[in-house]
């Protein structure tokens, strides 16, 4: 097996061991796995020679656990904790890197090869959380395996209602809902960037009925907001009617739903993306507005320690955990020089580096791929910086590595291009 094809399992590597951990072994350790497959692939290809400008990764890399292991000892005095506030961090760089890594090498069949895995996982995950929804939640393909932490809950219930939302092969709905919009903005991307192909329209398809099942209102909202960017972005306002013909014929495939369910379920559809827009001013009073000058107010230019904040003795920290706010919770934890050190190194990844490679590049000279890539990672990461203030979003590692992967990608065809 050759490097490419080690790198492409392990881009695909999360949602194996989600899956692992969903149904069968559901310890935390088991996501262990991914960081010591990442980290050996990652240290051998720079030893190698292999990863382009390796310099730019060990610097951000050291400089983010240099940071957190001082914050710690100043602090909770915890590596354990530590490490779990700089996982999604350190990952994110790594899996850029492999991305980038496998985009600027591969042939035609390691290309095959990617669409294969991800047009597998995407049927996967979209066909279980339906099947999921079909069977109710007291069936046992929604049970949790035995030894699963009793806070876990794999279903959320909406209120009144035996309608749930599905957490397809992972522990919790809302990392479903945020795994569900990525797998279909980024299909819906290169359609509308003008990608004709069965496989990506099969993406799409299948992207689109996951996302709705999940029920996520934030990745429904950004998912349509990010449709319309592109669509003007590529001004090709011309595949607004397939698009409209292909989602009204999904909304009604939908709706034969309730004949099983016996349930409206038009309000896991529709009610729920008009719910998701009147609710913006709630949640972000509730998960912003409402606490940010208590945490500012209370907090050092050290923070709490990294990933020290639900530890801490302050008095923010027994209401703070009730709110998700990645903001907020990185400010909380990392302290304000902390936060800057963490910013600038999501900025200078995903921005910097390619902006480095690209700027003595002919734009028009950029492939198809490369220009998709590069509006899809500045769109996504725009909307996942307003995303960031009402759902944790920069707390889940599959988040911040779908991004980072995406991110790499652009960087690898950009590359690819100058070659």
């Amino acid at each position: 097996m050759n490097n490419t094809k080690i790198a492409i399992f392990i881009l695909q590597l999360p949602f194996l061991l989600e899956l692992i951990r969903r149904f069968i072994f559901p310890s935390a350790m088991v996501l262990a796995i991914i960081d010591v497959f990442v980290y050996i692939f990652f240290m051998k290809a720079i030893s190698a020679g292999s990863i382009k400008n390796s310099e730019f990764y060990k610097n951000i890399l050291i400089s983010i656990v240099v940071y957190g292991m001082f914050s710690t000892f100043l602090t909770h005095k915890s590596l354990y904790l530590m490490y779990v506030g700089i996982r999604p961090l350190v990952l994110m760089v790594m899996y850029y890197s492999i991305s980038e890594y496998i985009f600027i090498r591969a042939n035609r069949s390691d290309f095959k090869r990617f669409y294969y895995f991800f047009i597998f996982w995407q049927i996967f995950i979209a066909s279980l959380s339906f099947a999921q929804l079909l069977l109710g939640s007291e069936n046992p393909i929604n049970f949790l395996p035995e030894g699963a932490s009793d806070d876990l809950n794999s279903v959320v219930k909406y209120e009144d209602s035996d309608i749930f939302r599905p957490s397809s092969i992972f522990l919790f709905a809302g990392k479903y809902g945020q795994v569900a919009f990525f797998m279909a903005t980024l299909p819906i991307v290169f359609v509308i960037g003008g990608i004709k192909n069965k496989l990506i329209y099969t993406l799409l398809i299948f992207g689109i009925i996951g996302l709705f099942i999940s029920g996520q209102k934030a990745g429904i909202i950004s998912f349509l907001i990010i449709s319309l960017m592109a669509i003007v972005y590529f001004k090709n306002y011309k595949i607004l009617i397939p698009i409209t013909y292909i989602g009204i014929i999904i909304l009604l495939s939908l709706l034969f739903v309730p004949a099983v369910l016996k349930e409206d379920f038009s309000y896991i559809i529709f009610d729920k993306i008009i719910e998701g827009f009147s609710i913006i001013s709630s949640r972000s009073d509730d998960n912003f507005f409402s606490v940010y000058r208590p945490i500012l107010n209370n907090l050092s230019l050290m923070g709490t320690g990294v990933g020290g904040l639900q530890y801490s003795v302050m008095d923010i920290s027994s209401f703070f955990i009730e709110i998700e706010n990645s903001t907020l919770r990185i400010i909380a934890e990392w302290g304000f020089i902390g936060y800057s050190v963490y910013v600038a190194s999501v900025l200078y990844l995903i921005f910097g580096k390619k902006y480095l490679y690209s700027r003595n590049l002919n734009k028009n000279n950029l492939t198809m791929y490369a220009k998709i890539l590069n509006f899809a990672t500045l769109a996504i990461f725009i909307l996942l910086l307003f995303w960031s203030n009402t759902h944790d979003v920069f707390g889940n590692y599959l988040s911040c590595i779908i991004l980072a992967s995406i991110a790499g990608a652009a960087s690898g065809f950009t590359l690819r291009d100058q070659r």
